[in-house]
């Protein structure tokens, strides 16, 4: 029996079913998902990351707050968790999987949305992640290849997948977008490529010193690593990192392209 069937036998068209549509992926994509939270208190969970994951959070932001949905400090607080989308469930960074299993754990009776995510587990039990959960969850993926793997899983609670686009794209008629659009230039062409444990050359490391690690709490050491350590490192190999990045089959393969088309 499915959530929404059983809100209707127990209770009518309650509150708590109205909810219970909401986590039904059929009623169409995130934007309308989240219109039916009109009025309701929802926790954002951000999670980690940097500018792309940035952008993303301010795509979710603006459409939870275009839905009408009353945003709270906490999950204890909320009528439904929201996820941020991105690429945080995956092998590589495995801070994703553990925010998810806490939520799940912790707040089992509180309704779970995960917006649109590019998923890999081939080295964990994601299934598992979702034990002891008793309100329904709801998993939206960003391409077709996440939701082929999260559709074929068999969850030990009742889960729904979905497929929809990045949450940053609910940014395309926004200020910041607006403002951007007014710079833009067409002298010039940038290719961009990632250096960490995504990039599809292999990433690019600079061996950073460890003792730091012992001796400084956990926001510090972050904070120490972003505006000191990377920085410091990235002068010092900025002519290495530029030589290497030039050889790269991404760059290659960009470079090839632009010259072709442009």
């Amino acid at each position: 029996m499915s959530f929404l069937n059983r809100g209707y036998r127990e209770g009518g068209e309650s509150d708590e079913v109205m909810l219970a549509a909401t986590m039904d992926v059929s009623q169409g994509p995130v934007a309308e998902a989240l219109e039916r939270f009109g009025g309701r208190r929802v926790f954002f969970e951000k999670l980690q990351g940097n500018n792309g994951d940035r952008l993303i959070e301010l795509g979710s932001v603006r459409a939870l707050e275009q839905s009408g949905a009353q945003i709270v400090d906490s999950p204890h607080q909320a009528d439904a968790i929201i996820m941020n989308g991105g690429a945080g469930l995956t092998d590589i960074w495995k801070h994703g999987f553990e925010t998810l299993r806490r939520y799940n754990t912790r707040h089992a009776d509180t309704p779970l949305i995960v917006l649109p995510s590019s998923v890999l587990f081939e080295k964990s039990d994601f299934a598992s992640l979702f034990v002891g959960r008793r309100a329904p969850a709801v998993l939206y993926a960003r391409e077709r290849v996440s939701h082929d793997m999260l559709s074929g899983l068999r969850y030990p609670s009742e889960v729904s997948i979905g497929i929809d686009h990045d949450m940053a794209f609910h940014l395309a008629d926004s200020e910041l977008v607006n403002r951007l659009r007014v710079r833009v230039s067409q002298k010039h062409i940038l290719v961009v490529e990632r250096r960490d444990s995504e990039s599809v050359s292999g990433p690019y490391r600079i061996d950073q010193p460890r003792g730091i690690k012992r001796l400084l709490p956990r926001t510090l050491k972050r904070a120490v690593r972003k505006h000191l350590i990377n920085p410091m490192f990235a002068r010092r190999h900025a002519g290495e990192r530029l030589k290497s990045n030039q050889a790269t089959a991404f760059a290659t393969e960009s470079l090839g392209i632009v010259r072709r088309d442009y």
